[in-house]
């Protein structure tokens, strides 16, 4: 994952979101197993860490409102 130029994901922090997961990493929740962090983005011109892929999806907006929950 990295960081985007512009966008939703601007204020985003890889280095804290590539801690925060292997903070996780053994706990009882499902999360990625993270692989490695670059800070200065020197393959992908921008800080990225790359994590490994968990089976599912993801969960729709629609699937997200009270109505379809209740």
């Amino acid at each position: 994952r990295r960081t985007a130029p512009s966008g939703p994901l601007d204020w985003t922090d890889r280095e804290a979101e590539f801690a925060a997961l292997g903070a996780l990493a053994g706990s009882h929740l499902p999360v990625p197993e993270v692989l490695w962090f670059e800070p200065d983005g020197g393959r992908l011109d921008r800080a990225a860490f790359a994590m490994s892929r968990l089976p599912g999806a993801p969960v729709r907006r629609e699937e997200q409102t009270t109505k379809n929950r209740v």
